[in-house]
């Protein structure tokens, strides 16, 4: 395993879900209505979860001894996978909602909702890619 580009890929993909959120819920791209704006405010919190898992995954690998008595990358996959599934459902009922002419959105406010979900996918994948290695080593040395 390499945890330094894991690692930068975790951020990186926690930043893009971070901008986009940050962009629609403060309307830098336009107006939402207020049902865009419940559906947004559901998973402030499910961000928070996955800001704070990714932070204490970086730091956990950063002194992580030779013999952990917990793997963080088991802790990561237990902290964000629902998490990120809430994001994932955030993005395609405002996504569905748009596409159905029930709550319109703009280019830009579309563009951030899919930069959302992209990496909300992305970054279910990577955790997913780790938990796959892990179990991989536990086999290995049992």
């Amino acid at each position: 395993m390499k945890p330094e580009v894991t690692i930068a890929r975790l951020a990186q993909l926690n930043n893009d879900i971070q901008r986009a959120y940050d962009a629609l819920i403060h309307e830098r791209f336009g107006k939402l209505t207020p049902r865009q704006r419940q559906r947004l405010n559901e998973i402030s919190l499910s961000i928070d979860y996955v800001n704070r898992a990714v932070a204490e995954y970086e730091a956990a690998i950063a002194m992580i001894p030779e013999t952990p008595l917990q793997d963080p990358r088991q802790r990561l996959l237990y902290a964000t996978r629902t998490p990120l599934e809430m994001v994932q459902q955030c993005a395609y009922f405002l996504l569905i909602h748009h596409m159905r002419n029930n709550e319109k959105l703009n280019a830009d406010q579309t563009e951030a909702i899919y930069l959302m979900e992209r990496s909300g996918r992305r970054m279910i994948e990577e955790v997913e890619r780790l938990w796959k290695a892990l179990k991989a080593e536990l086999r290995v040395s049992s």
